[in-house]
């Protein structure tokens, strides 16, 4: 029996891990094991203009057998949107945004990534994307015209009214 550690600053990638083991009786086997490790790149960026944002920032779960939370760490996209995360074991994930680069509405969406073999490209790296949308512009222009106009018919209707009494009162004498 022996026991092996992948190093925490280990990257996607195939390693293999080889002992040699020898029995009593002299004879010697060599025994490889291969670990794989994953990576998760993300690509967060706005939906019109397909540019990368920076500063979102995401929660990533792993999630056990039995959905239950493994482990989870925070994550934020660079200047360029972009965030890796290596070094990860296969199995399921949930991307979650937690807050939203400013000026864009953050996401509702839960991204669930299965890592695995099957997934990932030959670098042993999956891909995602998370899209923004800007906050909606409201009020502005659009309204500063009705505004206008309303000011404009109220003092309109306050002049006719003062030339209405002055025309009544000159009548009246």
């Amino acid at each position: 029996t022996y026991t092996a550690t992948l190093s925490e600053k280990a990257t996607a990638n195939c390693y293999t891990n080889t002992a040699q083991v020898t029995y009593p009786d002299g004879d010697s086997t060599p025994d490889t094991v291969w670990v794989k490790t994953y990576a998760i790149n993300v690509f967060k960026y706005d939906q019109n203009t397909k540019k990368g944002l920076e500063g979102a920032q995401f929660v990533l779960t792993q999630k056990g057998s039995d959905d239950t939370t493994v482990g989870s760490q925070m994550l934020t996209s660079d200047e360029n949107g972009n965030i890796l995360v290596d070094g990860l074991d296969a199995g399921n994930y949930e991307l979650r945004e937690i807050k939203a680069p400013e000026g864009y509405v953050c996401s509702d969406e839960v991204l669930e990534i299965v890592v695995s073999a099957e997934n990932a490209g030959s670098d042993y790296t999956i891909e995602a994307e998370f899209a923004n949308t800007l906050i909606p512009h409201t009020g502005g222009s659009g309204t500063m015209m009705y505004t206008i106009g309303g000011v404009a018919i109220i003092v309109l209707a306050g002049v006719l009214l003062v030339v209405y009494r002055k025309s009544r009162k000159k009548q009246d004498r």
